[in-house]
């Protein structure tokens, strides 16, 4: 068995998720550990129950996941687990991302940007001309956009981006080899050039009405902000909102005719604060302070201490970061990241964005 087996059918077990794969890996010191060693032993090894290891279905799991890795190639489909660095640093964010997923396509793991667009399936002539004029303004902002594939908004999306050259990924509630809905495969098939398909259901798995909201957050996890075009009262687009929110990123809404259904959704979430009411893509870029490029010279200020040296150095490999990401990366708790940031803000060293995300100032004293 390949470790991309193991990882697989580490994927497939029963009752493990995000954080119990986390303590599991910690614990054991691999997803192989998983499968060759006995019951007993890894209740010894680890502060789980034999019960617990006995209702995974190892067995079952490992199977299955040969039966996948072996048409991986066939199909050019590529895997991402959580603990690898070909896994998006903005989903490792997540409490409950995924643990593996699968992917294909000419897409980058971690973009400067990213911004998710969603919306109704519905969509008005209003819906659509908010969609084109806002992404055909997106052209040189150097934005990686999101979507699900699914009917209106969603597709429209990406065919803009198509048309405008902006690369886009799909997050599908399907497999990758199950293209739903059908009728837009050739537009999946055209997105791999300057994008791709993502997806944590098995390649050759079917849709089904409970991978949506899964679907959802990812698509809110992979992005630093969300946009919501068009959106009725309850829906997909509201599920992606809501996790964005939970998630810390940012969420914007375009307004609507106060009466119509499709604008409900939108109207809400901008009146109850938990989207941004947004007029224009260039309203967008200023609010995430993307107006504009920022150059950052590569010297180093002499009176840096370690800790801000050690910070300017991850800002140069990633210009705009999430506090999160760099207490994790720094080993610092979320208290002393906070401190290091509010003082390093305070010598005009970075700047905060929105999301609790930041970034490298330009200074008069090179950094």
């Amino acid at each position: 068995m390949t470790e991309q087996v193991y990882q697989i059918a580490f994927s497939l077990l029963h009752g493990v998720g995000y954080k119990r794969a986390t303590q599991l890996i910690t614990e054991l010191g691999s997803p192989e550990a998983i499968f060759e060693n006995t019951i007993q032993e890894l209740a010894n090894q680890s502060t789980f129950s034999k019960k617990f290891f006995q209702d995974m279905h190892r067995k079952a799991a490992l199977e299955e996941a040969n039966r996948i890795a072996q048409n991986l190639a066939k199909w050019g489909i590529n895997t991402h687990f959580f603990m690898d660095s070909n896994y998006p640093r903005r989903l490792k964010q997540c409490p409950d991302a995924p643990i593996l997923f699968y992917s294909k396509g000419e897409w980058e793991i971690n973009p400067q940007r990213t911004v998710a667009i969603v919306g109704t399936r519905n969509e008005t002539d209003y819906g659509r001309f908010l969609t084109q004029q806002f992404i055909a303004d997106l052209k040189n902002a150097q934005v990686t956009v999101v979507s699900g594939l699914a009917y209106g908004i969603d597709i429209l999306t990406h065919q803009e981006c198509l048309l405008h050259d902006i690369p886009t990924i799909a997050v599908l509630g399907s497999g990758i080899q199950k293209i739903y809905p059908h009728l837009h495969q050739h537009v999946a098939k055209r997105m791999q050039i300057n994008g791709g398909l993502i997806s944590e259901f098995k390649p050759y798995e079917k849709a089904e009405r409970e991978h949506f909201p899964q679907r959802n957050r990812i698509v809110a996890g992979l992005c630093d902000a969300t946009v919501i075009i068009e959106s009725k009262k309850k829906g997909g687009s509201l599920i992606t909102a809501q996790l964005a929110n939970d998630y810390h990123r940012e969420v914007f809404a375009f307004p609507g005719n106060i009466g119509n259904e499709c604008s409900e959704g939108c109207n809400s979430l901008i009146k109850n604060h938990q989207a941004f009411l947004l007029h224009s893509a260039e309203d967008f870029l200023l609010a995430m302070g993307w107006d504009a490029q920022t150059k950052i010279p590569y010297q180093a200020i002499p009176s840096l201490e370690k800790d801000e040296q050690n910070v300017v150095d991850l800002l140069k490999e990633n210009p705009e970061a999430h506090v999160d990401w760099l207490g994790f990366k720094m080993n610092l708790s979320p208290a002393e990241i906070s401190f290091l940031l509010l003082t390093m803000e305070m010598k005009n060293y970075v700047e905060t964005l929105p999301g609790k995300r930041y970034r490298l100032k330009m200074l008069s004293t090179a950094i």
